[in-house]
């Protein structure tokens, strides 16, 4: 917290009506800031969890479709059908 020790160093050398209010908005600042860095890091480990999903999920789809019940139709290869260009 060396950025905040050093604001309120400076806060100090401020006439004392101007300390209460610098000092309230300093701490209101460093509040949202912290507040900010805590959404930040959730974010963080929630996408992280979407990619871990996606990345077991195709790994899991393989096995999923052998052992779905289709009669043996269903071939793992299909081809696309789309035409490739002109």
């Amino acid at each position: 917290m060396a950025v905040g020790s050093s604001m309120l160093a400076t806060i100090r050398s401020v006439p004392p009506q101007w300390q209460h209010v610098l000092t309230s908005m300093l701490k209101t600042r460093l509040g949202e800031m912290r507040t900010l860095a805590t959404g930040v890091s959730d974010l963080k480990l929630v996408l992280g969890n979407v990619r871990t999903r996606g990345v077991l999920g195709e790994a899991q789809l393989p096995a999923d479709v052998e052992a779905a019940p289709m009669g043996g139709d269903a071939d793992a290869d299909i081809e696309d059908e789309r035409d490739d260009g002109p």
